[in-house]
Formats: structure tokens, sequence, C-alpha cells
């Protein structure tokens, strides 16, 4: 059994180089990962130890020592600025989305060190991280999907996994609103089967990318798949993806002609359409591609076909960047990530990156900035259209591994 270590580190506002590392004071009530791949090295850190992650096992497994960070950043397009030392505890999968209505970013749940769901939820408002304690709220999930339904004006939440150490993982299929104030479960007479849409590994830290708004049909678009579709016998098969929409009241399964196949979906405010990005599965070249749901149907874009992610172009087995949609700026950025060794418990030394990389509809670029936050992994982007910019919150690393004694 592996155990973690979590420590929290407070940022302050850093320049160009990743050199010198000043130690600060602590802040209390982080949690870690339960990966051992994924990552947060800090530019000005606190360092002081807090807890493991499931006990601390003493049966000669490792424990792994993680950092997480809570700050948060704003980008312009040109350069990165610190808004915020302390904010949620990190936390991998979960659910975050900007809330148009009510102008603010909105998280809720996810998984902490030692896989624990969390059903907590926070706003960022634009200058501070503000916690909510509502009378009704989704159960304690990770991974959920969620979108701003921008014809209804309120956030939709679908599904999650939930965990206990006593009956392992749970599925969920379950529809929640937030208004702002508290959330509110809807009871559709149909829903898309729990198992297709809530397997953690399908998603990045960030949550999911299988929920967007439509603003042609006015619907939210559902896309999912199980990671072991039968792609060979398609469209026939009942283990294909599925793609379902939300009117407000009511999902209802669409039936697309073309299938899509590990994309995460957007949408695309300078066009006014919704479109997927993604690697294609079945073509196995590493690229990503990008769809448009148009007529109930998925389109490829075959002037579309990207070189390779940022991550592949600098270093072979870079993951866990974090990318947003930037709508005003009309490109993707990305930031962040780790490569190398898969930890530091026998699987070599990974290296964490505090790169920020743009896409131009062909390539990427990496961007010369004065200001950055620390190279970091698994942190948290989005896109605040109200303020025109990308909001950065926080990150992990796991940065030692100890093995327990007999």
């Amino acid at each position: 059994m592996k155990a973690r270590l979590a420590i929290t580190v407070p940022m302050s506002a850093v320049g160009p180089p990743a050199a010198n590392r000043a130690l600060g004071p602590l802040r209390d009530g982080s949690m870690g990962s339960r990966r051992s791949m994924i990552a947060l090295v800090v530019l000005s850190i606190g360092l002081v130890a807090a807890g493991c992650g499931d006990g601390g096992s003493r049966d000669g497994s490792p424990t792994f020592i993680d950092t997480t960070s809570s700050d948060t950043w704003a980008w312009d397009a040109k350069d990165w600025t610190q808004l915020a030392d302390v904010g949620p505890s990190w936390r991998e999968f979960a659910a975050s989305v900007y809330d148009g209505a009510n102008k603010e970013w909105l998280l809720f749940g996810g998984a902490g060190t030692d896989e624990t769901r969390l059903n907590d939820t926070w706003t960022w408002d634009g200058q501070r991280w503000t916690g909510h304690f509502p009378h009704r709220s989704p159960s304690q999930r990770a991974g959920a999907a969620i979108v701003y339904d921008a014809a209804h004006r309120q956030v939709v939440l679908f599904g999650g996994q939930g965990w206990n150490p006593t009956q392992g993982r749970t599925n969920y299929n379950d529809t929640w609103v937030w208004n702002g104030v508290s959330w509110d479960q809807l009871i559709p007479g149909l829903a898309p089967p729990a198992d297709l849409f809530n397997a953690p590994y399908h998603l990045t830290a960030s949550g999911s990318g299988h929920l967007a708004y439509d603003p042609i049909s006015r619907r939210v678009i559902l896309y999912g798949d199980d990671h072991e579709s039968d792609a060979a016998n398609c469209p026939l098969s009942p283990r294909c993806p599925q793609t379902w929409s939300w009117d407000g009241s009511n999902w209802n399964q669409e039936h697309p002609v073309h299938a899509l196949w590990s994309g995460s979906l957007f949408e695309d405010l300078g066009s006014g359409t919704l479109k997927a990005w993604g690697v294609d599965d079945r073509r196995r070249d590493g690229l990503p591609h990008e769809w448009l749901w148009s007529g109930g149907d998925w389109a490829e874009n075959e002037r579309i076909v990207a070189s390779r992610a940022p991550e592949e172009q600098a270093h072979f087995g870079f993951t866990y960047a974090a990318a947003v949609y930037g709508a005003s700026f009309g490109r993707i950025f990305a930031f962040g990530g780790s490569y190398g060794g898969s930890g530091y418990c026998g699987g070599g030394r990974r290296t964490y990156e505090d790169g920020t990389w743009r896409f131009d509809g062909t390539s990427w670029q990496l961007l010369t900035t004065d200001h950055r936050p620390s190279p970091r992994s698994d942190t948290y982007l989005m896109f605040d259209p109200d303020r025109n910019r990308i909001v950065l919150w926080g990150g992990i690393q796991t940065t030692a591994c100890i093995f327990n004694v007999l």
C-alpha cells in the first residue's frame, strides 16, 4: 500500500530564472496526489511536512512526498501576474468552469491525497477565492463533467466517480445545476449511462473536457466512451463513443454518422461553434485533430492537423500539462507539465516545466515571458471572458520517495 506525505506551498511572484528557490513559511490544509507521475516544483516556496495520505504504510512500500500549491495567476496573452497566494486545497479531477451568469470561476469536488473524494464548492471572483456551504450539494466525487449553459444561465454538472475504502468506486449519472448560491438536483426521464463518462483516466487534472455548450443549437453537448470502445463495429456496437444533448430539463441521445474519438470539447466564441480537439485514437499518429459539431454530426476539419503537442516537441513523454482555449485571443494556450521518469520510487526522477505555449492553428510556439508561475504539473486553467484573461490555479509535484520500514 502506498502512502503519501502532503506538503503545502505558498507562492510569491517570481521572475524568469528557475534557479534560486528561497524557503518561506508553510500554509496548512493542502492535499497531495495519488500518482507518482504528477508534479510541482516551486520557485519561492514554504516547506513543512503535514500528515501521510493513508496513514503511513509500514510494509516496505514507498511513501510519496507531494508538494502542492494553491496560488492563482493571470495571463493576458503577453505575461503572467500573480493574483493570490492561497486558495482551495489542491485536488485532482475537480469540476471547473467559468460561470458567465455570476462572472466567477466555479470549482467543485475532486480527489485528495489518498483518493478521498471531495464535495466542497469554491468560487473565484477575479480577486479572491470564497468557500460556499450550500444546504444541498452533489455527493463527494471526482471527474464530474461541468459546463456553463448560456441558454439557461446556469452551471450544469453531470456524473462523476465516488470512492470509499469499503465499497470502492461508484460511478454516477445524476444531473445538478448551480445558480450562484446553491446546488439543485434535476431528475430527467433519461440520462447518459454512468459507466461511459466517469473514468478519471479520461480526464486532465482540470476536469472533464467532454461537456460543452453548443451556441448553434443552444444545447449542452456531452461526449464519452469507456476506453474499451468497439471501433471495428461502430456505429452498430453499443460500445461506440456516445454523444448526448441537454436542453435544460432532459438528456437526449444523439446519433451522429461519424463518431468522435478522444476529443476535448470547447465552445469557439470566435466562430460561434462547438468544436472538439484531440488525438484520434484510431490513427495512432500522435497528432491532434479538430472536429466541428454541426447538424447533429461530427465533421473533421481536414485543414487543421497540428504538429505534435508542445511537450512532444520539447521532450518525449512530457505529460500533465494544462491547456485552455482563450476565446478573445483566438488561440489555445498550455502551461507546465512534467517529463522523464515515472517518479522517485524506482522510476527515475521527473523534470517539471514552467513553459507557456501557444497554438496558432498549425503549430505550437514556446513564448517568452518576464514572469511566470513556478514549474508544476496538473494545474488548472480557465478563460475569464469578462476580464479578458486566462487564470491559473494550483499544481503539484512529487518531490521525493521514502521506503517504509517493515
